[in-house]
Formats: C-alpha cells, structure tokens, sequence
C-alpha cells in the first residue's frame, strides 16, 4: 500500500507542478502581449494616412511625460500597420491601425497587474491627458471612447 500511496504522490505532484507552470506562462505572457485582455479603456480615432508622424511624436511627448516605455513597429509592412505600445509599472497602452481602414487607430488602456489592478481614476486621467495630447494632430476625430 505504501508504494500506491507514493505513485499517487508523485503524479499529484507532476499535475500540480505543470498547472502552476502553466498558469505562471498564462500570467507572464499578460503584460507582453495585451491583445488577449481586454481593456479596461479605449477610444477609436480617426486621422489622416500623412498625418500618422504627427500622432507618433504626440504619443512621444505623453510617453515621456509620464515615463513610459515605448515601442513602435510596422509589423514590416513597410508603414501599412502599425503599433504603439507604451508600458509602465501596472499600465500599458497600446495604439494601432485597425485594418483594413488606414485612417482607423485604436488605442486601449489594460492592466498589467492582475492581482493589483491600477487605480480607476489613474487610468481616467492618463485617457483624458492622452486625448488633449493626440487633439494636436490635425483634422484628428475622435470616434468613441469606452
């Protein structure tokens, strides 16, 4: 009976160790790549195709206001799509192009921290600043805001 008892240990202890691996995967992965989360804000704007520079530099000057982390990429696409991310602490941003309309850009507000989201009104405020930074680029509209 001992040795049964032992197997089942062992096999317990196997299961448990690859769920909490898995989990640890699960939870790690969250902050890198957002776009399985959904945000906790978000707004839709519409720009102009030549004005999408003027956008970079805004979101630029609100990152480094703010001391985010930026990184940008076209996805080698040669500027057909594109992605903003900024990250800080227990806050990402994250602005795109929302295909197939190159005049579309979607930016979405998410939690890094799952057991210790960030406050409500931070992520309100930093929406709010964020809007009167991108108002800056021209014929700019804003579409919605969630």
């Amino acid at each position: 009976m001992p040795a049964k008892w032992t197997k089942l240990n062992i096999v317990a202890f196997i299961c448990l160790s690859v769920l909490l691996f898995t989990l640890g995967c699960i939870l790690s992965n969250r902050t890198q790549y957002p776009s399985g989360i959904m945000p906790v804000r978000s707004l839709r704007l519409s720009i102009d195709k030549s004005q999408r520079e003027i956008l970079f530099d805004q979101l630029n000057k609100f990152a480094e206001k703010y001391e985010f982390k930026i990184d940008i990429t076209d996805f080698n696409t040669n500027g057909k799509h594109f992605q903003f991310w900024m990250a800080k602490d227990d806050i990402s941003i994250v602005a795109s192009n929302v295909p197939p309309d190159p005049t579309l850009v979607a930016i979405s507000f998410y939690w890094d921290n799952f057991w210790s989201p960030a406050d409500e009104d931070t992520i309100n405020d930093l929406l709010d600043d964020l809007m009167r930074f991108v108002s800056e680029v021209p014929d700019m509209k804003v579409l919605e805001v969630k």
